[in-house]
């Protein structure tokens, strides 16, 4: 095996890898409250190039979450907000 067919393959996978995660990264990055659902049709993506597009679809017109990180407590252990 020649050196530049193995870097044609990892850069494949690597690709593949990134096409086909990036439904999933996107909803993570926007934040949107149904996360399981962009999980299953990734999967479903994974198995069927079908789905891959409504993955993406989904994913970036998913409802997101307008709910902020929840702050940290005080020094005491109470959280803040009470």
């Amino acid at each position: 095996m020649d050196w530049s067919d193995l870097w044609f393959w990892l850069s494949l996978l690597a690709v593949l890898a990134i096409v086909f995660t990036g439904p999933t990264l996107i909803a993570l990055i926007r934040g949107i409250d149904d996360i399981g659902f962009i999980l299953l049709l990734n999967a479903i993506a994974f198995v069927t190039l079908v789905a891959l597009p409504i993955a993406y679809i989904a994913a970036i017109f998913a409802v997101r979450s307008d709910r902020g990180p929840t702050p940290p407590p005080d020094r005491h252990g109470v959280p803040r907000g009470r």
